[in-house]
């Protein structure tokens, strides 16, 4: 916004808007509310780029899986969810793949509909009224109440009934999830589904049967205990450790030499059963390793600063992390 100078010398605001918004709620909502705004309106420097063919029409793309039919943890959400659970919490350490295996289970649950598919990640400040809904300035001044990610997941569900809608919550220990649910975290539970409830917003609403959340979390973040009191009946866990075997599968494709993925197996384990669990790591963290030259980036730029931060007040323990490090590139 800019202020321009009117005849009598007084500065009258002036709004800039690109005519591709200026029907926008942006513009009504300005123009409601201050009386003396000026608007004008400008074309950006840019190229629209046309296929040729309007796309409205065509049905969304269908996304592959990249797990297979009898996966284990897959087959293991199956079974859960067959008990009766509202949704499946994948737990562990960082770097162990809990994301990417929401994501991939979450399309296969959709069967590759990326329109029954939603993702959030969750953070510190993440309200109520970023998950479910809440009021936004609409173009005559006033507001309009909008559905947020949870209720158009729901919604989607809904319109799908023979389909599985899926909402994949990353991070979901970093907020408080009681607040953020609001009355909604009640009937999450399969035996509440269906079941009339109200919004703070005064609207009566259900949560279909055929919506299921997958969450992850980290198990060593601050909010988990009352975490784990609001969800254990609702929701099941199924926990994600570090694994030798997949640290061996992301290093198969690097040139470090036998000897030296021997020792950086041992450092591996060493640090898996670490007495300070936050210096457990997943294998995930070695993905980007493929000489010796990106292995000692990895402690120099991320490991290094890790090992720091929660090991800090354990100067003797950080040494013996460092020192197990070193061991990796010491020539016998």
């Amino acid at each position: 916004m800019e202020a321009a100078k009117g005849a009598s010398g007084s500065a009258t605001p002036v709004f800039l808007l690109s005519n591709a918004a200026s029907n926008s709620s942006v513009e009504g909502f300005y123009l409601a509310n201050f009386k003396d705004l000026k608007v004008h309106k400008f074309s950006p420097d840019r190229k629209v780029i046309s296929t040729g063919a309007s796309q409205t029409n065509l049905p969304p793309a269908k996304l592959q899986s990249l797990i297979a039919e009898d996966n284990e943890i897959y087959l293991k959400v199956l079974q859960l969810l067959d008990d009766g659970y509202g949704g499946v919490i994948f737990t562990g350490d960082p770097g162990t793949s809990k994301s990417w295996f929401a994501r991939q289970i979450a399309l296969r649950l959709a069967d590759g509909d990326q329109e029954l598919v939603k993702f959030i990640q969750f953070h510190p400040g993440y309200q109520y009224e970023d998950f479910v809904e809440s009021y936004i300035p609409n173009e005559s001044g006033g507001f309009d109440l909008v559905d947020k990610i949870f209720l158009r997941a729901c919604e989607a569900a809904r319109n799908n009934p023979d389909s599985t809608s899926v909402l994949v919550i990353d991070e979901l220990s970093r907020t408080d999830v009681v607040r953020v649910f609001g009355e909604a975290l009640t009937y999450l539970e399969q035996s509440n589904r269906k079941l009339n409830f109200t919004l703070s917003s005064g609207r009566s609403y259900s949560v279909p049967d055929n919506l299921v959340v997958l969450c992850t979390m980290n198990p060593w973040d601050r909010g988990v205990e009352e975490l784990d009191m609001a969800l254990e009946r609702r929701f099941a866990k199924i926990h994600f450790e570090p694994k030798i075997e997949l640290l061996r599968d992301a290093l198969s494709g690097s040139s470090l030499s036998d000897e030296r993925k021997g020792k950086l197996e041992q450092f591996f384990f060493m640090t898996s059963r670490h007495s300070n669990r936050l210096c457990s790591l997943g294998h995930a963290y070695f993905l980007k390793v493929k000489d010796d030259d990106s292995l000692k980036r990895l402690w120099d730029h991320q490991l290094s600063f890790h090992f720091e931060r929660v090991l800090k007040n354990d100067p003797e323990q950080l040494a013996l992390i460092q020192s197990a490090w070193n061991r990796i590139f010491h020539e016998e």
